[in-house]
């Protein structure tokens, strides 16, 4: 949940729960005239800072800054180099930014746009992400566009939210955390590696929710994932992540689809159940036998 301030009457207001005070809801020619004053007011400050000190200090707000107003002040803020940059990675760094944390939203806002970024700053980057699930900075580390920046935009973007505690404050459906899949789809041929690699790991889930996301960005080699997993000359390992790969999507074409067939009913458990997985996460069928061996009844099931 993200704090919404209005601009009505020269005052900034706050929104606030309706259990706390009863206020006038704003008519939606109001909200879009608050958000054009804003916003120039905010343009205004930017054309006319000049030191460091007056630049940074725009971001001392308790009202949301806009996408647009965000680029420009990264653009103002790159001037001042190192310095500037160092301190917007250090108000980023929050642990989930509160409704109240308006100017550390702002400061990954900034960083968005930012451009001057190097190898060094990688770790920093991925420290954003792993400490802030709404961070932004993953467009960092798909600037700097390196092997070693795509495993840390990896690893930050999946590993970032725990895939068993919901939004507390997120609408039903709602996934806080879609939109940070997007730069990993920029970097998609360096990232998709690092993905396959983590799905042989303990957290596998995290990166085949992951690759999840990205599936309908990247084109992914789903007919030559099926072949590795229908090879008999593969280790069972590779075999399993290529399985795991297919499950992680939504759909799966009939080509694709045919060539596990014959691992639905494998004696490889580890096999069988990562083939029915698969085909079952793409709302295709599979026999009954299968399921059962996958899905056996335990003693008492009805109990």
């Amino acid at each position: 949940m993200k704090l919404r301030a209005y601009l009505l009457g020269g005052l900034f207001l706050a929104s606030i729960p309706p259990a706390l005070a009863i206020v006038p809801v704003p008519s939606a020619e109001a909200l879009a005239e608050s958000d054009r004053q804003i916003a120039a007011e905010y343009d205004r400050q930017i054309a006319s800072c000049r030191s460091y000190a007056a630049c940074m200090g725009i971001l001392n707000t308790i009202t949301p800054i806009g996408r647009a107003q965000a680029q420009k002040l990264a653009t103002r803020l790159e001037q001042f180099g190192e310095r500037a940059k160092r301190e917007l990675l250090q108000r980023a760094r929050v642990k989930d930014p509160p409704v109240s944390s308006v100017p550390e939203e702002a400061a990954d806002g900034v960083l968005r746009y930012w451009r001057a970024w190097s190898e060094k700053d990688i770790p920093a980057l991925r420290a954003i992400l792993l400490s802030n699930r709404y961070s932004e900075a993953g467009w960092g580390l798909a600037e700097i566009a390196t092997p070693a920046a795509a495993r840390a935009l990896v690893e930050g973007t999946a590993l970032s939210t725990d895939r068993t505690t919901l939004d507390p404050v997120a609408p039903a459906g709602y996934a806080p955390y879609e939109t940070s899949a997007d730069p990993v789809a920029r970097v998609g041929d360096l990232a998709l590696p690092v993905i396959l690699e983590q799905l042989s790991g303990a957290k596998w889930r995290n990166f085949s929710d992951l690759l999840s996301r990205v599936a309908d960005k990247v084109v992914l080699p789903n007919y030559a994932w099926a072949s590795v997993a229908a090879d008999a000359t593969k280790p069972i390992s590779e075999r399993v992540v290529a399985l795991r790969a297919l499950g992680s999507q939504h759909t799966m074409i009939n080509s694709v689809r045919q060539k596990l067939d014959g691992l639905l009913l494998d004696s490889n458990p580890a096999l069988q159940t990562e083939a029915v997985r698969a085909v079952r996460r793409t709302h295709a069928t599979v026999p009954a036998e299968a399921l059962a061996r996958v899905c056996p009844l335990r003693e008492n099931a009805f109990k």
